[in-house]
Order: structure tokens, then sequence, then C-alpha cells
């Protein structure tokens, strides 16, 4: 999915466990840093399209090299931020790692989630790059919660929201794609 799409889903995941706000923002921060930092393989455009082609979603994408962002992320917040509860950091950190991978599941491009082991790429392709209904209820429940107004109804909205996107994307696997 689209970068947006990881950051506004994950800030909303993560904003759950927060019990205090002035914990807030270091960590989201943590989930959404580690939520985003799969896409580092992005970085492959730099040597042209054929790499891009090549390592995107494979190079950073797999289950050997997120768990070692989501540490690396973890301790980077840990050691710099203000909040120094390591167990904490490194579940929200794992939380928007793991929280990437599921999400690249669903796009067309496909998952190497076991390279270099293995080439062979898994996708649902329910869809191409990032899906407006997702990024538009993901995107208005950060908005709402992010104001003051609205977070102490955060774990309500999370409660209605992933289970109804979930149910929105079973519905576009069982019903919207072609057999």
């Amino acid at each position: 999915m689209d970068p947006l799409s990881h950051i506004t889903s994950t800030a909303l995941a993560a904003s759950v466990f927060v019990r205090q706000e002035r914990d807030k923002w270091p960590m989201i921060g943590t989930a959404v840093v580690a939520g985003v930092a799969p896409d580092l393989d992005g970085l492959s455009l730099l040597w042209g399209f054929s790499a891009y082609v090549r390592y995107h979603q494979s190079l950073t994408h797999n289950l050997f090299v997120v768990p070692v962002l989501i540490l690396l992320v973890a301790y980077l917040f840990y050691r710099f931020s203000p909040y120094h509860n390591f167990p904490a950091l490194l579940g929200l950190s794992a939380l928007g790692g793991f929280g990437h991978l599921l999400l690249d599941l669903t796009i067309t491009w496909g998952l190497a989630p076991f390279w270099p082991l293995s080439p062979k790429t898994y996708c649902l392709n329910l869809v191409l790059l990032t899906d407006p209904v997702f990024l538009l209820v993901c995107g208005t429940a950060c908005y709402l919660i992010f104001r003051h107004t609205w977070w102490s109804y955060r774990r309500l909205l999370a409660l209605i929201i992933f289970p109804s996107l979930a149910l929105y994307l079973l519905a576009r696997y069982f019903f919207l794609l072609p057999r």
C-alpha cells in the first residue's frame, strides 16, 4: 500500500495502546516509523527503474529483515525519545513492521516474505497501490483522534474501523475479484 495508508493505519492502531497522553508521540512515532521502514527498499530507485522493480517488495519486505528493522527502530526511540519502556516500544515497533507486511500482502505487486531464500511472491490482489476507501477511513479517524476532543474515543474508533476495513477487504476478495 501507499505510505500514507501505512502511516494512518499504524497511527490509529498504535493509539489504542497509549495510556497517558504525554506518551502519545514517542509511542505512536515508534510504530509509524517502523510501519514505513520496510519501504526503505524503495531507495533502490536511485539505481534505476530495473533495480527498483527487482528489489522493491523484497529487499526489506521479508521475514528476515523486518525483525531487524523492528529492533532498530525500537532501540532508536528508546535511546533518543523521552519514553523508556523498551518492551512497549518493541511491541509498537512490531505492530508497525508486521502490519506493513500484512497491508502490502493486499496489493497486486506481491510480497516476497522469504527472500532471499525464495523469490516467490504472494499477493491477495485486492488493491493496485492504494485503496481510496481504506485511506479515507484511516485518514479521517486519525484526524479525529489527534484532535484533543476525540482522543478519548480512539479505542472505540479503532474497534469500529479495523473490523469494518477487514470486512471491506474480505468483500473485495470474495465479490470483486474475477474468478
